[in-house]
């Protein structure tokens, strides 16, 4: 992870059609966190496979390959611990259940660079 500031301009982004559905997902955040979720992220590999960046006070994570956007996750940046206000899916991928355990993942292991484990399915 480097120090630029990845911006929507940076990849390819397509919105989805269909709209999004509100789902479950509830996090905190540490100021040293949110610092680093700031920055968002710019895939450098084809292994990569996560585009994010941060429009105050929005997260937007698109799949890299195709540019999809999935997840909107909105925070709460009022207080010293950061929190989830809302994460939304894109209704084009909603049918599949694994989305609640996903999104911790993608913010926590891909994002954040922690060491958590792939959900299972």
């Amino acid at each position: 992870m480097g120090t630029k500031v990845i911006t929507r301009g940076c990849w390819k982004t397509v919105e989805p059609e269909e709209g999004f559905v509100v789902f479950d997902y509830t996090d905190t955040f540490s100021a040293s966190e949110y610092e680093t979720i700031k920055l968002g992220l710019l895939p450098e590999a084809m292994e990569d496979k996560w585009f994010i960046y941060f429009e105050p006070p929005t997260l937007y994570f698109h799949r890299s390959w195709t540019g999809d956007l999935i997840y909107r996750v909105t925070l709460d940046c009022e207080h010293e611990d950061i929190s989830v206000a809302r994460a939304e899916l894109s209704r084009k991928y909603s049918n599949n259940p694994v989305h609640e355990t996903m999104m911790p993942w993608v913010m926590r292991g891909v994002l954040l660079g922690q060491d958590v484990n792939f959900p299972d399915d």
